[in-house]
């Protein structure tokens, strides 16, 4: 099946890519103008389309080919009303990564629910070797005080957070250097002023053990509590889960209820007959 994926977010794009690897795959940029003949310009012999946040390619779309609207961020209001049409289309079907944000500002009504698909396989295996706390996040330090604020109401620094724990900030540009250097690390402190990140699936898909600062979110459940065994907000708290894997012996990954990546690109597969069938 030849497949289109319209999106601004590269990494998502690439999850998209690598779980889509049994179909015929072209990425194009979502921010190409002008917004409302994304899809007439982009058109050649693709079966369906998808399309990623933040949607703005559904403008004046009027259904040539199938869509399937992948929603994994709060809606621009200026498509707000562009998203809510083409949801009630036969040509149209409804994937949520997560389905945790509040309707009002996710007019979103999920067919399904598939999660990032992270192949771990394409990632070099949990060893812990290096007996420090990783934390990956872009612009990890401006992240973390819109975090720290957004649970406690107080700002302090990584480093007045987590007093005499060694930590690194992991910013490799190199995909494939980052991911064969994510596992060296012994445990991860996750964090984000999103509910989920493609950062969270990563450590999730080797094992990683992991901490998270669940940061109070406006969702109608927290994927941080979902997926990960230990998480809080609390300072001592989360320096004692923290302490605790540095200090462990033996090394032991860490099991989580994520979806494997064969089960994830099982439900993408069906997703995409279904929307061709319809059609």
């Amino acid at each position: 099946m030849k497949v289109a994926i319209f999106t601004k977010h590269w990494g998502l794009a690439e999850l998209l890519d690598n779980v889509l690897e049994d179909h015929d795959t072209r990425i194009v940029n979502a921010e190409t103008f002008p917004l409302e003949y994304q899809f007439k310009k982009a058109m050649g012999d693709e079966d369906v389309f998808i399309s990623c946040m933040p949607h703005e390619d559904l403008k004046g779309y009027t259904g040539n080919k199938p869509v399937i609207i992948y929603a994994t961020d709060p809606i621009y209001q200026w498509v707000w009303d562009d998203v809510v049409r083409v949801q009630k289309e036969p040509w149209c079907k409804v994937v949520v990564a997560e389905d945790c944000f509040p309707q009002h500002f996710f007019p979103i009504t999920p067919e399904f629910i598939i999660p990032f698909a992270i192949n771990h396989l394409n990632y070099k295996p949990y060893s812990g070797r290096i007996n420090r706390v990783a934390i990956v996040n872009r612009k990890a330090r401006d992240r973390w005080q819109e975090c720290v604020r957004g649970a406690n109401g107080i700002a302090y620094s990584l480093e007045e957070f987590l007093g005499d724990i060694p930590f690194d900030i992991v910013t490799i540009p190199d995909n494939l250097k980052y991911r064969q250097t994510l596992g060296d690390y012994k445990v991860m402190f996750y964090f984000s002023n999103s509910p989920y990140t493609i950062v969270l699936f990563e450590g999730m898909a080797i094992k990683m053990p992991m901490v998270g600062f669940n940061h109070n979110h406006e969702s109608t459940y927290k994927p941080v509590e979902k997926y990960l065994n230990r998480f809080s907000t609390d300072r001592d708290q989360v320096r004692a889960m923290l302490k605790d894997s540095l200090d462990s012996k033996p090394i032991t990954e860490e099991y989580n209820n994520v979806l494997s990546f064969k089960e994830i690109k099982r439900r993408w597969n069906s997703v995409l007959e279904q929307a061709c069938a319809t059609k």
